[in-house]
C-alpha cells in the first residue's frame, strides 16, 4: 500500500536535513560577529591573553610540564583569572575610567595589587623587539604608574599571543575605539 501525501519523501528528507543543519549552526552564528570590547582589547595588547588563552610552563623532558587556561570572569570591567602556578599574576582587571583611558589593576600570586593607567587617546604604536613588546605613547604622562609617568611601556612576551595578532589588536584598538596619536 502506498501512502500519498503530495510530498516526495526525498524532498522531506532534504528539508529535515536542512533544518537540522540550520539548528546546529544557530548557536555559533553570532561568533563570526563577535567584537572584543575596548577593555578586552587593552588586556590582549598588554598581557597577550583573552578568554581561553592557554598558558604553559615546564617541559615534558623533565616531567614538569603544566598547562591551564585564562578565564574571563567578568565583561565590564573586564577581569581575567590566570591559572594558579603558571604565571606571577593571579588576575587582571581592565576598566575604562574616561574615554580611552584604562585603569589596569593586576593582582600578583601573593595578593599584591598594582594599578597602571593607560591613556589610549595618546597611543601611537606597538613595537616588537626580541622577547618584548613596547607600547609607545605621545603626550606628557600617557602611562601613569603611580609615582612614574612613562611615554612607553616595555612588556615581556611571556604569554602566547602571536606578534601578528598583537599588531592586529593594536590596529583594531586605534580603528574601532581610540584613534590614538599619529606618532
Amino acid at each position: 500500500m502506498r501512502h500519498v501525501t503530495g510530498i516526495d519523501e526525498g524532498q522531506t528528507m532534504k528539508r529535515i536535513s536542512f533544518l537540522v543543519a540550520a539548528l546546529l549552526l544557530l548557536p555559533n552564528a553570532g561568533l563570526a560577529d563577535y567584537r572584543p570590547t575596548a577593555e578586552e582589547t587593552v588586556a590582549f595588547i598588554i598581557y597577550g591573553v583573552e578568554d581561553g588563552s592557554l598558558l604553559q610552563s615546564g617541559s615534558y623532558i623533565d616531567n614538569t610540564y603544566r598547562s591551564g587556561t585564562v578565564v574571563q570572569s567578568r565583561d565590564i570591567p573586564a577581569r581575567f583569572e590566570f591559572p594558579e602556578g603558571l604565571s606571577d599574576i593571579r588576575n587582571v582587571t581592565v576598566e575604562q575610567s574616561k574615554p580611552c583611558v584604562f585603569a589596569v589593576r593586576e593582582t600578583s600570586g601573593e595578593g599584591q595589587t598594582s594599578t597602571i593607567e593607560y591613556d589610549f587617546n595618546l597611543f601611537s604604536t606597538l613595537d616588537i623587539s626580541g622577547d618584548y613588546r613596547i607600547l609607545r605613547f605621545a603626550g606628557s604622562c600617557p602611562v601613569d604608574a603611580g609615582q612614574d609617568c612613562l611615554k612607553s611601556k616595555l612588556l615581556s612576551m611571556d604569554h602566547h599571543a602571536t606578534i601578528d595578532r598583537l599588531k592586529m589588536a593594536a590596529d583594531f584598538m586605534k580603528r574601532e575605539y581610540c584613534d590614538g596619536a599619529p606618532f
